[in-house]
């Protein structure tokens, strides 16, 4: 072999060997470019789960709201269990106020009443059906009272709203000279009070607290000394 062809031997082996060596420096680069892709991707999976498990957690815990003040005569149902299947067109989620548990007179079985979001008010029986839907023009002041008013054993619910006192019977009609007009608007009530054995009906109002003697049919602005 000359020296020429040598050369030019030697020289093709450098050129392979500059080959080589830029293929291992890119394939150690990607290497590196995907281990670090990687981490990220692993980065955005934790984050991913981490939301997932709080949101678990709130639906676990809902927020209650929409208290009631002490004294209702007709709490929400609050117990913990299954709620009863409501066969109705309005569904739970569309409930404004309630439910609040109440006797039905004629069946001696207890019954609930809520008002949905489009302000009507309904009953419900004790398997979640609809009995009934009355319609009101704003919400109720938060309590449902439960009252024999002709003393006979049959048992209507006094609702506030606006300035509006309603007295319902089990069917769902006004009783006769109601609904009452307030003076103003109904904020919270109504809230039974006991006063020398008579019972009157408490009902914080923009203009301040009023008292329902039904038994006089009357409203007054402070109660009796």
């Amino acid at each position: 072999m000359n020296r020429r062809a040598i050369i030019v031997l030697c020289s093709i082996i450098v050129v392979m060997l500059g080959i080589i060596a830029a293929g291992v420096v890119y394939l150690y680069h990607d290497v590196d470019r995907d281990s670090s892709l990687a981490g990220e991707y692993a980065e955005d999976v934790v984050v991913e789960q981490d939301t997932v498990k709080n949101v678990t957690v709130a639906q676990e815990n809902p927020v209650q709201s929409d208290a009631l003040a002490p004294g209702d005569s007709g709490q929400p149902d609050t117990s913990v269990g299954k709620e009863p299947e409501i066969d109705s067109e309005v569904k739970a989620a569309d409930v404004s106020r309630g439910p609040f548990k109440v006797k039905n007179s004629g069946t001696g079985k207890e019954n609930m009443i809520r008002q949905n979001k489009d302000n009507s008010l309904e009953l419900l029986d004790e398997k979640g059906k609809s009995l009934w839907r009355k319609q009101l023009s704003s919400r109720i002041g938060g309590m449902v009272g439960q009252v024999d008013y002709f003393h006979n054993g049959k048992i209507q619910y006094l609702i506030v709203e606006g300035k509006n006192i309603h007295l319902i019977d089990r069917l769902g009609r006004e009783v006769s000279s109601f609904p009452r007009k307030l003076s103003a608007k109904a904020i919270v009530g109504p809230e039974k009070v006991e006063v020398k054995g008579t019972n009157y009906w408490r009902v914080d109002t923009e203009g301040g607290t009023v008292y329902l003697n039904l038994k006089k049919n009357q409203i007054l602005n402070q109660l009796p000394q």
